[in-house]
């Protein structure tokens, strides 16, 4: 049986409102630490007690024991201007060794970082190891702008466009963040772009409508959500950046168009008063119904283009683009999943193929290939 797009969406991805993602934003901020400009030749370098995987504290002063994340790892590796995990290896390396290194390299350089930092849950297994954990090694005069500054001024001064909004939590991974960037997605009401051909002239494209069916899967048309995609990194991994996006229901998967007019908003993280992110916002949300409108009526173009040499069409385009060898692999098996035969096929392929990477920085490149691909046809 057909499912209808609202029944569809929630019952194969996770979805929260506005204030469920609110909530989320403000219990994490109050988990943070003072940010602290920091000498680093006076940061002590501990063992972490884990006999297993054992691992590296910082005793940074009036913040405490402090673990280290992937992405503030390779902050200090840069600011070093080596692979910090390989050289300050704590299976090779004792912790005294480990901080004669670093206090040389430190002193060498007079380094000092503003610390951002955050305590684990209550409850967390962490906790008997250490206070919490260095989510990043920033310039002193770096001035980030919070996911909470953002929702924030979305609830006071954008409330009633907020209500009824909907969030996917698990469409580049499993929640709404990273250690190195956060990632909200918005759908909005879906556009229906025709029937699905359930008698398509390729076999396979019909098996695999005849199988989603069987499996609750299918919508009862080629049902596309349009909407947006707002990413931010609180430790200094990108800028502030909203996208518009869309979301097909056959396959479940996603397009963020960060090019031409599909770019909403970017902005550098630097000092900014309440009133100007105001702006900025207001500007995004001005912008949204024309880059939908455009994003329809690329879609609806697509499916005029006839495309007789997928692969090569595949592969003349995502080459273009600066895709790897893998990707290109990746995408050209996905359209023999649904080969339909046109550009809408290889733009749904692109997309299809872009869900296999869970890296959620990595994801998100992927399906802005597929937002090129949508707009090239301008």
């Amino acid at each position: 049986m057909n499912q209808n797009p609202q029944d569809l969406l929630t019952t194969q991805k996770t979805i929260n409102s506005f204030d469920q993602v609110y909530e989320q934003i403000i219990e994490l901020h109050d988990l943070n630490l003072p940010d602290r400009v920091v000498d680093m030749d006076g940061v002590k370098i501990r063992q972490d007690g884990n006999k297993k995987n054992p691992g590296l504290l910082f005793d940074v002063p009036n913040m405490g024991m402090l673990s280290l994340t992937k992405h503030s790892e390779r902050q200090l590796g840069s600011i070093l201007g080596c692979h910090f995990d390989k050289w300050f290896d704590p299976k090779i390396m004792k912790p005294e060794e480990v901080q004669q290194e670093l206090q040389t390299r430190f002193n060498r350089r007079d380094i000092s970082c503003k610390v951002r930092a955050r305590k684990h849950p209550k409850g967390s297994p962490a906790t008997k190891y250490c206070d919490g954990f260095a989510r990043a090694f920033l310039g002193s005069s770096y001035s980030p702008i919070d996911d909470i500054r953002i929702f924030s001024r979305l609830k006071k001064q954008f409330g009633a466009q907020m209500e009824g909004i909907r969030f996917i939590k698990d469409h580049l991974g499993t929640d709404y963040y990273n250690d190195r960037a956060s990632h909200f997605t918005v759908v909005s009401e879906p556009i229906n772009l025709g029937p699905i051909n359930r008698k398509h002239a390729n076999k396979r494209v019909r098996d695999i409508y005849d199988i989603a069916e069987r499996e609750g899967e299918l919508p009862d048309a080629d049902w596309i959500y349009q909407g947006y995609h707002i990413r931010n990194s609180e430790v200094g991994y990108t800028a502030i950046t909203i996208d518009s996006t869309t979301f097909r229901l056959v396959c479940l998967n996603g397009c963020i168009i960060s090019v031409k007019d599909g770019r909403l908003l970017y902005r550098q993280h630097r000092n900014i008063s309440d009133a100007d992110i105001d702006v900025l916002l207001d500007g995004a949300f001005r912008k949204m119904p024309t880059a939908w409108e455009h994003n329809k009526r690329n879609m609806e173009a697509l499916h005029d283009v006839v495309i007789t040499e997928p692969d090569t069409e595949i592969k003349g385009f995502l080459e273009k683009a600066k895709a790897g060898k893998g990707f290109i692999k990746q995408v050209q098996a996905a359209y023999r999943e649904e080969p339909l035969g046109n550009a809408y096929g290889i733009w749904a392929a692109i997309t299809r193929a872009a869900q296999i990477e869970s890296d959620m920085e990595k994801r998100q490149e992927l399906e802005e290939f597929g937002g090129r691909y949508l707009v090239q046809t301008n």
